[in-house]
């Protein structure tokens, strides 16, 4: 048995106390107080007087910024589309700062048009800061894509990664700040810079997140108790200009240390699928590191990565750096099939391992790193003094076409966990 087996246990049993959110049942014969509102001044308005266990009801149409503050609802607050055939829409953005037990389902954020970025909020399509146990599901993100007369050329010199490049993606969908007890389902987030975002926050559970022409993934730091399950990362575009020194370094989802110094601990990210198809650039999948940490103590703690299917041309498939106790299983990683049959190293997915201790890689199926003996990366001697163990049953793959264990004779599960959900949803892409 894994020497994680305690702590995987501890992971899970602390995924399943999460309270189910939403609204609480009306007594028999009780009637949900309801409010139509028709715009975003009107949602404001009504947010401030919402009786609890009430619903505030969208109208058909845009609405721009509107911000919601400062309340908590015992029996939970419902805010959704009065149509569900003709869903309501946030142009700009939604912010909502020191709310507790809100539902937030079938409504849809657009950015409509350009607009110049004031700060680091105001980029960002739904914002949470200090909130708790609230529910967003059934939503579409979908970012603002400057024009050529708009944006700035991409292939101009000296850029920085948060300018406004013409062709790039800019907005960012969803930014979890100092929250708890966070649950984000059945989510589409198309053409955004960041997709989501989460800092120094607890108890966070993202399922069935769909994440498209992205130029980044999923980022977090300072966080303990966050699951990423059943999502499906594919198609990104990143900016990588060599035109500037400032490039984007793109990731699917991506952990590094915080000035909180709290770490990351207790991450689960299962079930998923990345796949950054043919003629696509690069991306790393799952990367992340604690270098730039003070002090000795260990900041990332508890970390599982299961079941995924990775397809890319970068070596940093997971790459988990300054991590105890964690177990990589059950993984498949290829290499994009219009790479050559043996690709170079900096283009094959691998597993890293760097400063990492009390580590179980298990039943996942690649090509060896350095063959037999350094099939994964990690640091000198980790696999032999057993800071790194690495079980008999995994699969190393080939790069000769005229063998069994040929990496093109492996068909990806295009059916996993992540692709099922999907296809129940009905998303096609």
């Amino acid at each position: 048995m894994p020497t994680f087996s305690p702590g995987r246990r501890m992971l899970l049993g602390s995924l399943a106390a999460l309270p189910v959110l939403g609204m609480a049942g009306p007594g028999l014969g009780q009637v949900l107080p309801t409010r139509l509102v028709r715009s975003a001044a009107e949602l404001e308005d009504a947010f401030r007087n919402a009786p609890d266990g009430s619903r505030l009801l969208l109208a058909p149409g845009q609405y721009d910024q509107a911000r919601l503050s400062a309340r908590s609802f015992a029996r939970g607050l419902l805010i959704t589309s009065a149509d569900p055939s003709s869903r309501a829409v946030f142009s700009q953005n939604l912010y909502l700062n020191g709310v507790e037990n809100v539902t937030i389902t079938g409504v849809d954020f657009t950015t409509a048009r350009f607009f110049e970025h004031q700060g680091r909020m105001d980029k960002v399509q739904l914002g949470l800061t200090s909130c708790r146990d609230v529910l967003i599901s059934d939503a579409t993100f979908t970012g603002y894509i400057p024009t050529v007369e708009e944006g700035i050329d991409p292939e101009s010199p000296d850029l920085e990664r948060h300018f406004a490049l013409a062709g790039y993606t800019r907005d960012n969908g969803l930014a979890l700040v100092e929250c708890e007890n966070i649950q984000a389902e059945g989510l589409r987030m198309l053409d955004l810079r960041t997709a989501l975002t989460c800092g120094s926050c607890e108890r966070i559970r993202l399922y069935g997140i769909e994440v498209a022409g992205a130029r980044e993934g999923v980022n977090f730091l300072d966080t303990r108790d966050l699951t990423i399950a059943e999502c499906h990362f594919y198609g990104f575009k990143p900016w990588l200009a060599k035109a500037s020194p400032n490039r984007d370094h793109p990731d699917m989802i991506q952990y590094w240390a915080g000035t909180k110094e709290i770490g990351v601990h207790r991450i689960e990210i299962r079930d998923c699928l990345f796949h950054q198809g043919p003629g696509l650039p690069w991306t790393q999948s799952i990367f992340g590191h604690l270098r730039n940490r003070s002090g000795q103590a260990d900041k990332a703690s508890e970390i599982y990565v299961s079941g995924n299917t990775i397809i890319n041309r970068h070596i940093w498939a997971i790459y988990l750096g300054e991590a105890s106790q964690v177990v990589v299983t059950d993984n498949l990683l290829l290499p994009s099939p219009d790479l050559p049959d043996d690709p170079e190293q900096i283009n094959t997915p691998t597993i890293s391992l760097e400063g990492c201790r009390d580590v179980d890689v298990i039943r996942n199926t690649l090509l060896p790193f350095q063959g037999p003996d350094r099939p994964i990366r990690a640091d000198k001697g980790a696999l032999k003094d057993g800071r790194v163990r690495l079980a008999s049953d995994n699969r190393f793959l080939d790069t000769r076409p005229v063998v069994p264990n040929f990496w093109r004779k492996v068909t990806p599960d295009l059916a996993s966990p992540a692709a099922a959900y999907r296809a129940r949803r009905g998303w096609t892409g």
